[in-house]
This record gives C-alpha cells, sequence and structure tokens, in this order.
C-alpha cells in the first residue's frame, strides 16, 4: 500500500530501488523465521549484505505483502533464532 511503502522510506531511507531488487532472492533462499501466523521474516545476504524482508500474509491466505525490508545485522538473526520459530 501507499502507507506501507511512505513507512518504510522514512524509517529505512539508505535502501535503494537497486536493493529492491534483491527481496524475491532473499524470500528464496534466505533462511525464514514465523513471528506470528501472519507474519514472516525472511533474512538473507544479497549484494554482499545482510537482509530482513518483513512479510505479512492476507487471512484468506491468498497474498503476501512486503511490510518491511531493511539490513540487518548478525546479531538479528542470533535473535530472531532465539525469539522466533525457524520454519525454513
Amino acid at each position: 500500500s501507499r502507507e506501507t511503502l511512505e513507512k518504510q522510506v522514512a524509517n529505512h531511507p539508505e535502501v535503494t530501488t537497486d536493493d529492491y531488487q534483491g527481496v524475491e532472492f532473499i524470500i528464496d533462499t534466505g533462511g525464514v523465521w514465523e513471528q506470528s501466523t501472519t507474519h514472516k521474516w525472511a533474512i538473507g545476504e544479497y549484494n554482499d549484505r545482510l537482509w530482513r524482508a518483513v512479510i505479512k500474509r492476507t487471512r484468506d491466505l491468498q497474498e503476501a505483502i512486503l511490510v518491511s525490508f531493511h539490513r540487518v545485522r548478525k546479531k538479528d538473526v542470533r535473535a530472531a533464532e532465539k525469539r522466533y520459530r525457524r520454519i525454513r
């Protein structure tokens, strides 16, 4: 949604249009953690950097929406491993 995009740009201005090309790659190849029944985190490397994509599934499970995309550190991966269930 426009609101999500505006929030993303405001909170993570360092993420470029070129960086967004890596979202699908990270989702397809990275580790995935279940934050809740509707929210999943995909964490992986793209262009020698570590990224997290937060995906929300719609209630009818017909769509997945990118909620957030930003760089993370290795300690963020360790925190995800302690806090959430890894599903892939």
